[in-house]
């Protein structure tokens, strides 16, 4: 299969192939065509008979995948014209390719993985992080990572955190990292055995590559099965929360963009 795209770079090595997330130095200046690819070249490698194990990664050093531009642009402009879309086709689809597809995907995690970043890694089926790389979902609190956001500008965890981090650990801690989104490292999240593995950066891809091999020494078919067989219940979740807090998310950057008097923090 050919794998042509702007956003998403897609290396083969035998049974195994690395998507390249490849928005310019990790920021997302492009969704619209960066869901559109993402999403296709998932769907290729899914139905690609040739590879079997699949490692999504980040482009450079710096990110996994983050979801603050640093600079505006049409295309990252949310119209209420785009709601539907969003809510029904560009996330959700992305999610949804990588937790049906018959083969292990690993999260590479090379750099900060920051709300979106961080729900496509809580997709994936392992995931191998640097140690002192960001796992956060940065919806509720983005004033850490951007200099433009307000200690108020916050949103619902609409993109798959709802969905992934309550499965993942604990409620009542998912409920702290999501409504609070202080910045997390890999380290942590393994130390709270919500990641498989958290390395330093220089045995990063050592670790991967070892994961990697054990995987192709197992029946490809029954490996398969066991995703989809252990993936029912995270689809069932998906299902039950996916769209819902994609609506939510909308809703409230909404209101907060209509809270004309300011005073949005002290109600409800």
């Amino acid at each position: 299969m050919e794998y042509d795209y702007k956003c998403v770079n897609v290396e083969r090595e035998a049974s195994v192939a690395t998507l390249f997330m490849y928005w310019p130095d990790g920021i997302k200046r492009e969704p619209r065509t960066f869901h559109r690819e993402l999403s296709e070249a998932l769907w290729k490698l899914r139905h690609d008979d040739e590879v079997r194990v699949v490692v999504l990664r980040g482009a450079g050093d710096q990110y996994f995948l983050s979801h603050f531009p640093e600079e505006k642009s049409e295309d990252s402009v949310v119209s209420r014209d785009r709601y539907y879309e969003i809510i029904n086709n560009s996330s959700p689809a992305m999610i949804d390719t990588i937790l049906r597809m018959p083969k292990p995907v690993i999260a590479m995690v090379n750099g900060d993985a920051l709300g979106i970043g961080a729900s496509i890694a809580f997709a994936c089926d392992i995931i191998i992080a640097a140690e002192d790389a960001f796992i956060t979902d940065s919806h509720m609190a983005k004033h850490y990572w951007s200099s433009d956001a307000d200690v108020h500008e916050g949103a619902v965890a609409g993109d798959g955190g709802a969905v992934f981090w309550p499965l993942n650990m604990a409620l009542c801690v998912a409920k702290e990292c999501l409504m609070l989104a202080r910045p997390i490292k890999a380290k942590e999240l393994f130390e709270m055995h919500a990641i498989n593995r958290a390395v330093p950066r220089d045995e990063l891809q050592k670790t991967v590559d070892e994961m990697v091999k054990l995987l192709l020494d197992r029946p490809a078919w029954a490996l398969g099965w066991t995703k989809l067989a252990l993936n029912k219940r995270v689809l069932q979740n998906a299902e039950l929360t996916l769209h819902a807090s994609l609506a939510l998310e909308l809703l409230a950057i909404d209101v907060r963009k209509n809270d004309v008097d300011g005073k949005g923090i002290e109600r409800i």
